[in-house]
């Protein structure tokens, strides 16, 4: 008879060798990284790798083609997984939410109720498996023996799905998605041993759904990356910049420095890249640089004075604010904005939204 999940959980614990950490992504772990996903995916994975062996299975494009392995470092792999063609027409199927935003998680995640590749070198690193872990609710349909063994579950969430999908989609075009990317996220929850939030404020939300014997941690967030030097410079106007993904939050952010922030502050120079705005001219002194390459991002980031971060709404943590960091930026951003780093702000000025100057990292 099996171990029960707490006894198997017990075991783990008391292992003083290293563990083996098979983790599920509906997304590639790319470097460099072009989204706070794949940095914290990344980040995290590599930083485990440093005592304990890891492989990540993730949903790579759609292609006849065999999986690619690729290894970041000697105990971390990662096995990217090609979509079988049938993933176009389960995103045709909701084209009506694909207009507002990407939907390549939902659809890689019903891909799955159907059998894959990916299930496949699941089932091959299976037995191997001490830990399984997913950083998100979108490849658990790929985890076919949840619920019914004895392996740890390690869900170390980014987001609170429930809210992030009404933030993507609106109610006229999800179509659905609501319901089922809740269920998913209610029965991971339901079935992990430990789960790890951005903040008191997500797993507060997580709180109805986690079973009492579930291990809860805070996990603040990192980004793998040394620190930039910068030569200093003198002349020139300030120069600040923003970047974010085509995510609700974010065009929000971008649209509020464009009508707020560039007209009562017209001798500073802005910089948006990223999905988030559209590329072009926005006024005398505001540029929208679009999607950009690691190298124009480099860059932007390199030449500027202060990175902005005015995120009001959403979950989840946004990486860049980290990546701006390590450039050595000074940082203004609404304190909601930091959540889920080892970071503070002290309030410097008041208005809509409220913005926010890091002070410093936290104490434990």
């Amino acid at each position: 008879m099996g171990q029960g999940p707490g006894q198997a959980r017990a075991e783990v614990g008391k292992m003083d060798k290293p563990l083996n950490i098979l983790a599920l992504s509906f997304f590639p772990s790319f470097l460099p990284s072009s989204s706070g996903g794949e940095l914290g995916l990344y980040g995290l994975l590599n930083a485990l790798s440093r005592d304990h062996n890891v492989v990540l299975l993730s949903s790579a494009e759609v292609a006849e083609a065999a999986p690619v392995t690729h290894r970041h470092n000697l105990r971390f792999k990662e096995i990217r997984v090609p979509k079988e063609a049938r993933f176009h027409a389960i995103w045709a199927k909701h084209a009506d939410a694909a207009a507002h935003a990407d939907i390549s998680n939902v659809c890689v995640a019903k891909l799955g109720e159907t059998v894959t590749a990916l299930h496949e070198i699941y089932l091959e690193y299976y037995d191997w498996a001490d830990v399984i872990m997913h950083d998100s609710p979108y490849a658990l349909t790929y985890d076919l023996f949840l619920g019914m063994d004895s392996k740890v579950r390690f869900y170390n969430s980014q987001n609170v799905e429930q809210y992030f999908v009404r933030s993507q989609y609106p109610a006229e075009a999800e179509g659905g998605l609501y319901d089922y990317v809740d269920e998913l996220e209610r029965k991971l929850l339901r079935n992990a041993d430990v789960v790890g939030a951005c903040s008191t404020e997500d797993m507060t939300a997580f709180e109805a759904d986690l079973r009492p014997s579930a291990e809860r941690c805070i996990v603040y967030r990192a980004i793998d990356q040394e620190r930039v030097e910068k030569e200093p410079r003198s002349g020139g106007p300030l120069r600040v910049v923003f970047g974010g993904s085509k995510h609700p939050p974010n065009t929000e952010a971008a649209h509020f420095i464009i009508e707020t922030l560039a007209p009562q502050f017209p001798d500073v120079q802005f910089d948006i890249f990223g999905s988030c705005l559209a590329a072009g001219t926005y006024g005398t002194n505001l540029t929208a640089h679009g999607f950009v390459s690691d190298e124009k991002r480099h860059e932007l980031l390199l030449h500027a004075h202060v990175a902005l971060n005015p995120i009001r709404s959403g979950s989840g943590v946004n990486l860049k604010i980290l990546e701006s960091a390590a450039y050595g930026l000074a940082i203004i951003s609404t304190a909601f904005g930091l959540r889920g780093t080892a970071l503070t702000a002290s309030v410097v000025s008041a208005g809509r939204p409220r913005t926010s100057r890091v002070s410093g990292p936290r104490t434990p």
